[in-house]
């Protein structure tokens, strides 16, 4: 049975530069370009290596954004994230994390502070619907005395987002009205200026790890907003990229989806604990103090380096302290995430272990029984690249 296909404003321009497409959720992407390599894993690697030398241009319309605003708004986010958003400033954003009521994390985003009683809100393409779902229920049935209001806004902007070293030129060069120094937009930080003569907001924020910026425009303007950065980005050496070579650069960062946020872990469990305040209640939060969720045994994110540098790991592997033999072994958990990485020359992968943390520096086994494949690998931190972000904060 066929189903509905939402498409973004550029998805004119990506088929005709023979875009294979993947989906998400009701929405389209472009998964990669084979212009820029014949196979899926030979265009990946080469989009992620360009974002990672030069420039890189993805089409991420498709995420979820909801405007929030009333006189309680920055009290209804504090409620709905476990960390603190009322104390943001006008024009500063912050990386939130929404848990469930059983304090497994729910959905994640960046919030920016429009106004002191407005607020944008990012979230995941999937959990755009639910999220606001969430909100709304917490408002009508909740704390319906809260003076808030939300409002679904994803169709209304075309976004488009730029990274790597050559990053901040491009942007130049498409807003020449914007200071785009590091000390008038540095990371986190939100300016609103006009682009093709339209009201733009420009975002500092990175999930490549690179520097980065991620355009909104109105809709109706996205198209030319990518053709007109695909034509300037001629002289930047700009290359566009899909949603593998964007889901390699991300899992080099050790950032997380759905697919590590898979409704069973809690912020601790993907060493997020820090972002959980202990001077405000939120949704979710208290649960985290349950036994079960405190107790030792829990699986935690980690990373995995291939030992052997062509080694590829197994789909659906699970992750052992021994090598495959003629008995079973007990698994320590499995891997979550994993793709080639251009920066170590090997693959890389996230995976949830028990007492993961404890086992960094050990050698394990990604194994698959049923194909009877096994890959050796390190355990590490779940960072691979640019641990301390100079990069993106440069």
């Amino acid at each position: 049975v066929g189903h509905a296909i939402r498409r973004t404003a550029a998805d004119d321009w990506h088929a005709k530069a023979g875009a294979t497409f993947v989906d998400a959720g009701l929405w389209r992407r472009p998964q990669f370009y084979p212009a820029n390599g014949a196979t899926l894993a030979e265009a990946y690697r080469a989009e992620a290596r360009a974002v990672r030398a030069k420039v890189g241009l993805v089409d991420v319309s498709t995420l979820g954004k909801i405007d929030v605003s009333g006189p309680e708004a920055a009290r209804l986010l504090d409620r709905l994230y476990c960390n603190t958003m009322s104390s943001l400033g006008v024009g500063r954003g912050r990386y939130g994390l929404m848990l469930r009521e059983d304090g497994r994390v729910f959905d994640d985003g960046v919030v920016f502070r429009l106004a002191e009683d407005r607020f944008h809100l990012t979230c995941t393409t999937g959990g755009a619907g639910p999220v606001y779902q969430h909100i709304e229920h917490a408002l009508q049935v909740l704390w319906p005395e809260l003076r808030a209001f939300a409002t679904p806004v994803s169709e209304e902007w075309f976004a488009a987002a730029l990274a790597g070293p050559g990053a901040r030129a491009l942007l130049a060069a498409i807003a020449p009205e914007l200071d785009v120094s590091n000390a008038a937009l540095p990371m986190m930080r939100l300016a609103e200026t006009t682009i093709l003569g339209q009201r733009a907001r420009v975002m500092r924020m990175s999930y490549s790890g690179e520097l980065s910026y991620e355009i909104n425009i109105s809709a109706d303007w996205g198209l030319a907003l990518w053709e007109r950065l695909t034509t300037l980005g001629r002289a930047h050496s700009l290359v566009v990229y899909g949603t593998e070579a964007m889901a390699a650069l991300r899992i080099e960062k050790g950032h997380v989806t759905h697919a590590e946020a898979d409704g069973r872990t809690t912020p601790d469990d993907l060493g997020l604990a820090r972002m959980v305040s202990t001077k405000k209640d939120a949704i979710g939060v208290r649960t985290l103090g349950l036994p079960a969720l405190q107790a030792a045994g829990r699986k935690q994110l980690v990373g995995l380096v291939a030992d052997d540098p062509a080694a590829r790991f197994p789909m659906g592997a699970q992750v052992t302290a021994e090598d495959l033999g003629a008995t079973p072994r007990p698994s320590l958990g499995h891997i979550t995430s994993y793709a080639y990485s251009g920066e170590l020359g090997r693959f890389v992968a996230l995976a949830l272990l028990r007492n993961g943390r404890g086992l960094i520096g050990d050698r394990v086994y990604a194994v698959s029984p049923v194909m009877g494949e096994s890959v050796a690998a390190r355990v590490t931190t779940p960072v691979f690249v640019d641990p301390e972000g100079e990069r993106l904060r440069g």
